[in-house]
């Protein structure tokens, strides 16, 4: 069997918690990797408006795997390169 490269990255923020505690969020639904420094300003007002502490960094962790494909996703792979080739 084929088997392709795959790749998963998750975003987390620092929170430095009002008890003095360090909090890893994995906020990985709701922002994608990196934050822009726009949107990270925003989260760390409303964070420390909200009076839940202070955002200290935001991180992504990328890890890579292999999965093997099935007879399905190299009939999809073929299907696209004979559109790009015809450009449908």
């Amino acid at each position: 069997m084929t088997t392709t490269t795959t790749y998963n990255t998750k975003v987390f923020l620092s929170i430095e918690r009002p008890n003095g505690q360090v909090e890893e969020v994995d906020v990985t639904g709701r922002f994608a990797a990196p934050i822009h420094p726009t949107i990270m300003a925003k989260i760390t007002a409303a964070t420390a408006q909200a009076g839940k502490g202070k955002v200290i960094k935001s991180y992504s962790v990328t890890t890579k795997g292999t999965r093997e494909l099935s007879a399905v996703d190299l009939v999809d792979i073929s299907y696209e390169r004979i559109t790009k080739a015809m450009n449908i």
